[in-house]
């Protein structure tokens, strides 16, 4: 039997599973030491920005928990997009 008009068939919603990853390693990376947080992302960004330094795995791991917790860096792509559309005239007793 479909519900009335206006009223939900999930009045409460979909239920809490618990922590989600991202809120669970946001809290991990404040409660710890930040002079280790200032560390794991200089270490990173060290990395990110010479080309000359090759990514270890403790620098993979730092991108891994910080995308985790607050995101992948967006990214800008610019462009342009050619196109060419075909018109096709329509029949007079088409349009009515």
């Amino acid at each position: 039997m479909p519900f009335p008009p206006g009223v939900s068939g999930n009045p409460n919603g979909r239920p809490k599973t618990g922590e989600s990853v991202a809120e669970y390693t946001r809290q991990f990376l404040e409660a710890n030491n930040n002079e280790k947080r200032d560390k794991i992302l200089t270490r990173a960004y060290d990395a990110a920005v010479d080309k000359e330094i090759e990514e270890s795995d403790a620098e993979r791991w730092a991108r891994f928990l910080f995308n985790r917790a607050y995101g992948q860096p967006k990214e800008v792509i610019e462009g342009t997009i050619e196109t060419t559309y075909a018109v096709t005239p329509r029949k007079k007793d088409q349009d009515e």
